[in-house]
């Protein structure tokens, strides 16, 4: 899109872009000034060398969408710091996310995670939701030379790190178990029907199982997730499918002769549960016939049965179901 520019000359203390949306479509929404600022903050709110302002108001990370958090306390080596960050939107992951240091105006050093990146129970996905700065004045004197960072044997910035390590990962734990129960809840209702069929001896550990999924897949989405739970399941309802899962799960850290192995036998399961249900059905089909030949039978009960298993009249009409409307079929 051609974008024409008209420059003129200026001083150099009055320098400045200004960018004016006008002919605007007459049918369509006025440009929210609100969602406007919450995208150049994200984009463009790390940046050191100018300025953004939005109808005259500048870019903070208030402007950010998302739930906001703000301490403040007297740090040893550093005095008075201020702490201010979100944990963005679940779906709107920040551009340059992290906690940036302001030292008497100015941020230092690229947006860090103080540690937290290190935390084996906490998502990178969540951690890509922080976006926030430091206050710490009191860090004037430990600035390296060109003023782009903070010397790393500094026991002010050390004690910061501390404090905003502790601060931040009370919050992220907090969004974290909350996102979890809210995605347990959206599946609790198919888990609990799966949960039902595994034998009493394991469901104390499906219920483990489950909650491990819910942690080691956060932020996915829930159509991935729900085959994971699955298999899962599936493996703690059938011996032979857990053994399979189990040596596909060695092989993974062996060689792809053994992984292929495994994945060969994953498939024979599914020919497996075809002998199965033949079997089944072939014992189905002896019941069904000593009930046709008792003298007590009445003809409604081998109505019910056939109507409900009409296989029996060829693989053509499987999916035929007596006596009900297409509607109630499609529904079942």
């Amino acid at each position: 899109m051609p974008l024409p520019l008209s420059t003129e000359p200026c001083d150099a203390h009055i320098h400045e872009t200004t960018i004016t949306l006008s002919r605007l479509h007459r049918h369509l929404a006025f440009p929210n000034p609100e969602r406007l600022k919450q995208l150049l903050m994200l984009d463009y709110g790390r940046e050191s060398d100018f300025i953004i302002l939005v109808n005259d108001q500048p870019l903070s990370v208030a402007d950010i969408a998302g739930e906001s958090f703000i301490g403040e306390d007297d740090l040893p080596d550093v005095g008075r710091v201020k702490l201010h960050f979100k944990i963005t939107e679940e779906k709107q992951a920040a551009r340059n996310a992290g906690i940036a240091v302001r030292v008497g105006g100015t941020v230092v050093g690229p947006p860090e995670h103080f540690g937290l990146e290190n935390a084996e129970d906490l998502p990178k996905q969540l951690l890509r939701r922080v976006y926030g700065e430091v206050e710490a004045d009191g860090l004037k004197d430990d600035l390296t030379a060109a003023g782009w960072g903070v010397l790393e044997n500094s026991k002010g910035y050390e004690a910061l790190g501390n404090w905003v390590h502790s601060s931040v990962r009370e919050q992220l734990d907090k969004t974290f178990r909350r996102d979890i129960t809210l995605q347990r809840a959206r599946l609790q209702q198919e888990i609990n029907r799966r949960l039902a069929q595994v034998p009493a001896h394991r469901r104390g550990f499906a219920h483990a199982a489950m909650e491990h999924i819910m942690q080691r897949f956060y932020g996915e989405p829930e159509e991935r997730v729900r085959p994971i739970i699955n298999v899962v399941l599936d493996a703690l309802e059938r011996d032979q499918c857990r053994t399979v899962l189990e040596q596909i799960d060695a092989a993974e850290h062996q060689d792809v002769a053994v992984l292929a192995v495994a994945l060969a036998e994953f498939g024979v399961l599914d020919t497996g549960r075809i002998a199965q249900q033949a079997n089944r059905r072939l014992r189905f089909l002896d019941d069904l016939d000593r009930l046709i030949t008792n003298p007590d039978t009445k003809e409604a009960a081998v109505h019910t049965v056939l109507a409900n298993n009409l296989w029996v009249f060829g693989a053509e009409i499987s999916l035929v179901v007596s006596n009900t409307t297409l509607a109630n079929t499609l529904k079942k």
